[in-house]
């Protein structure tokens, strides 16, 4: 069957209530919460509205997002909420939210990305140049290791 994603699919960095922000919100609690039994709302993080929001979408349709929150040190800026709807994994969404993520960062000028990555998602961030700065916490429910990768040459 032919890759119907033969191309990477648009990205867009969104705003609260444009309606691809509500899309990457259904798919955010789709991928992260509900398979954690988690109720709806707890997909909405608490600086919602001080973090920029990148979709991957095909039209109307989200097909990944993530968000970037930028720290108060005013160096880093934390990855939150990467989720990739589940038939288009593997296809290089991710990666590519990912790198577009590290563009911005970079234009904002912050030249660390923090993230707390679950267990199934440390291959996914060593390929992309992540490195492990904690042993296993739980984050909700779920073992997670804080990680971290320089934007800019040190």
């Amino acid at each position: 069957m032919p890759n119907p994603l033969a191309s990477k699919p648009p990205l867009q960095w969104v705003n609260i209530g444009e309606p691809l922000y509500a899309g990457a919100v259904e798919l955010r609690f789709a991928v992260l919460r509900a398979p954690l039994g988690m109720p709806r709302g707890s997909e909405i993080y608490t600086n919602e509205s001080d973090t920029l929001h990148l979709v991957a979408h095909e039209g109307n349709v989200v097909l990944g997002c993530v968000l970037l929150h930028p720290l108060s040190d005013g160096k880093s800026g934390k990855l939150l909420q990467m989720a990739v709807t589940p038939s288009c994994q593997g296809q290089g969404i991710g990666a590519t939210l990912v790198r577009a993520l590290e563009d911005k960062a970079r234009e904002l000028g912050l030249s660390r990305i923090v993230l707390n990555a679950r267990e199934v998602a440390f291959p996914f961030y060593e390929r992309l140049g992540y490195e492990y700065t904690s042993d296993f916490f739980d984050e909700v429910g779920v073992p997670h290791r804080a990680m971290a990768k320089q934007t800019v040459e040190r």
